[in-house]
């Protein structure tokens, strides 16, 4: 399934299940933005709202650009595929820059690497194909560990770098990577936002046993990444009485990456600010949120139609 249709249906299925776009739901309620994080590829679909008062206030045609009649009412989205920034390909990058910068001071193969986006004391052999690699050769791997200098804020910087936030914009406003989109401050200031997969995956864990459940806002996610950053210190003043927790991050060294790369993608790709609220989720009522119902909901009881 092309990644851009996958990204709708998965908002079709998160706002069918809140109750946000069914024929009796109530009149007036923004639909949830659904943000769904892969591996490989990242998604966002929204619903954009224009100021009606101004003319040149638009959504620019294009394949992005989705009109969904369901319920008695229509709902023209906004959605981008950002293939290459899923998960497993961020680090991939990450990784990646890190060698090459660490190249620029000089290293011998094998030497071990400081990676300012592995958690403080720990460790991770990890997979590069720097330039002078043939295709048809295995991987160089290298020892890559948390330095004493890193952290979130290190981190961040390097992310920073990998999201390409200053690439060409050839049609306005943009979010990164050169991908035209509508802003978030302007065309959907008030909504919520539904955050799937690997946010799930990584947040849930952290904020599980959390009596009372906290108010998750994207700088919660900046939060939770400082504290990874700094290593199992840090891990055992927070999280020392929560086992499973521990776990997680014992088993993870990437982490800190992680939970750095998700906040940056809100924030500095997409541009959230930072008190804006998020929910993350797996399930709602014992139903998967993902593609699956959505593909099943627009089939039968729905009309989808992709502009280009």
């Amino acid at each position: 399934m092309d990644g851009k249709d996958e990204g709708v249906y998965a908002w079709i299925t998160g706002n069918y299940l809140l109750d946000t776009i069914r024929a009796d739901s109530p009149r007036g309620v923004p639909s949830y933005a659904v943000l769904d994080l892969g591996g490989a590829s990242t998604q966002i679909v929204f619903e954009p709202k224009f100021d009606s008062a101004r003319p040149d206030a638009a959504l620019e045609e294009g394949e992005h650009k989705y009109e969904l009649k369901f319920g008695g009412q229509t709902h023209v989205l906004y959605q981008h595929s950002y293939l290459g920034y899923g998960l497993m390909m961020a680090r991939k990058s990450v990784h990646g820059l890190v060698d090459f910068m660490a190249s620029l001071r000089t290293h011998g193969n094998g030497a071990e690497i400081g990676n300012p986006c592995l958690a403080k004391g720990t460790r991770k052999v990890v997979e590069i194909r720097r330039p002078n690699d043939e295709k048809a050769q295995p991987l160089t791997k290298v020892t890559m560990v948390g330095e004493d200098i890193g952290g979130f804020e290190s981190c961040n910087r390097v992310i920073q770098l990998v999201m390409a936030k200053d690439s060409i914009c050839e049609t306005k406003p943009c979010s990164f990577d050169g991908v035209y989109q509508p802003s978030l401050l302007d065309t959907f200031p008030n909504g919520k936002v539904l955050l799937l997969s690997y946010f799930y995956d990584r947040i849930n864990p952290l904020i599980a046993n959390t009596t009372p459940s906290p108010k998750l806002t994207v700088s919660t996610l900046a939060d939770l990444a400082k504290d990874v950053c700094l290593g199992r210190p840090s891990w055992e003043k927070r999280w020392g009485k929560d086992a499973a927790a521990m776990v997680e991050l014992e088993n993870r060294p990437e982490y800190c990456l992680d939970l750095t790369f998700m906040h940056a993608l809100l924030r500095l790709g997409y541009e959230f600010d930072d008190d804006r609220e998020v929910v993350i989720g797996q399930k709602i009522e014992g139903t998967e949120l993902g593609w699956t119902l959505g593909a099943a909901i627009a089939l039968v009881g729905g009309e989808l139609t992709c502009k280009i």
